[in-house]
């Protein structure tokens, strides 16, 4: 079968589309550790996120006047995230294969430390999971490129309308992400 005989090269990918042809629908966890680690663009994003919370957090510490540390909860909205048609916006191709597109968010606690003295500079450290969420399907009308083969989406997609495929949820959580930063 073409999922196994990819599995060397594709360990995630392989093991999504062989559970999509297990015809189980039952939701499959995602390693996301291993996808930021994977997927530099992605942890970028993340860390970025995380810096503007940050900095968000150290202005309404600024504006309430606050001279003690405060801490706000963390829940942010669902990002998309993913890679062009063609699977080429990012280098990883086995997360393009196992997930395509996501979505993510961040959840945890920023905390803002004021000045220990005038003129010093407000600090923050915020800690965060970052959740993923992706719905494996096919859509008609897309294309994959496996090595010189080109499949069509729809054919994958036929699998599942005949019942001999099932899609599924994708889901998951990382690690305890921690960063400090200061105002700016």
């Amino acid at each position: 079968m073409g999922a196994n005989g990819v599995a060397l090269k594709w360990p995630d990918g392989s093991r999504n589309l062989l559970h999509y042809l297990g015809n189980t629908g039952e939701p499959l966890e995602q390693d996301v550790n291993k996808v930021l680690d994977d997927v530099p663009e992605f942890k970028k994003s993340i860390e970025q996120r995380q810096h503007g919370l940050g900095v968000d957090a150290v202005e309404r510490v600024k504006q309430l006047g606050a001279t003690e540390p405060i801490t706000f909860p963390v829940n942010t909205q669902w990002i998309g995230f993913g890679y062009d048609k063609d699977g080429k916006q990012y280098d990883n191709m086995n997360w393009f294969y196992a997930l395509g597109g996501w979505q993510s968010n961040l959840t945890g606690q920023v905390t803002v430390y004021p000045p220990n003295q005038p003129g010093e500079p407000y600090r923050y450290e915020i800690s965060t999971h970052v959740n993923l969420r992706d719905q494996y399907n096919f859509d008609p009308g897309k294309m994959a490129n496996v090595g010189p083969v080109e499949l069509p989406d729809s054919l994958s997609a036929d699998l599942h309308a005949k019942g001999l495929a099932q899609e599924y949820a994708m889901f998951g959580r990382s690690d305890i992400i921690v960063a400090k930063g200061e105002e700016p």
